[in-house]
């Protein structure tokens, strides 16, 4: 009987071994909900917010940031954004607030973005204190970048669970108190809460 002895050169074993590990790797985030880049390296970070308001009684820049406090009712979304599920589509709402500037907002999310702020599938909306000026979009575009979702939001919520994104945007809004439109663009980013593993 013959004996056929192999030998491996170990630089050839190591370099096969290399070929291998970065071969099995995976491009999936170690969140299954995620859809653009995981957001939780910015868990309980501020929300922040950078846009332009042209034309109107208070045109200008406002750059600043929203302390990332969270509230959780079942009637009460504050300080956060969370999604309900129907079926493939996600409608996200928003409601970030502080003593002088409200930011609210729906989006429907599906086939991996959202529509035009057409106010049918994606609005958005800023109000000013103690002026009670809010502009309602009513055109334009808008998209929810690195997006990523947790998967529950808790027994005591009608939500599914939380989403964190950055919105960039640019449209035509009008002002709810007389009807005047002005522009607006800029950015908003909104992060999850500190503790958002517990949901």
């Amino acid at each position: 009987m013959k004996t056929i002895q192999i030998t491996l050169n170990p630089l050839f074993l190591f370099l096969i071994l290399g070929f291998a590990f970065t071969s099995c790797g995976s491009d999936d985030d170690a969140n299954p909900s995620n859809s653009g880049g995981s957001q939780l390296e910015f868990a309980g970070n501020p929300h922040t917010y950078d846009f332009t308001i042209t034309g109107g009684a208070i045109a200008g820049n406002y750059t600043g940031e929203i302390e990332n406090d969270i509230v959780v009712t079942e009637l009460l979304l504050a300080n956060y954004s969370a999604f309900m599920q129907f079926g493939n589509e996600k409608d996200i709402s928003l409601h970030i607030f502080k003593e002088d500037l409200i930011i609210g907002g729906s989006f429907n999310y599906k086939n991996g973005g959202v529509g035009s702020l057409d106010n049918n599938s994606s609005n958005l909306s800023f109000q000013f204190e103690p002026s009670a000026i809010r502009y309602n979009s009513m055109a334009g575009n808008v998209e929810l970048l690195e997006i990523d979702f947790t998967n529950s939001l808790g027994i005591n919520t009608a939500y599914n669970g939380l989403a964190a994104y950055e919105i960039v945007f640019n449209g035509t809004f009008v002002n709810a108190l007389d009807g005047d439109e002005v522009q607006i663009e800029g950015s908003v980013k909104i992060n999850f809460p500190e503790n958002v593993e517990q949901y």
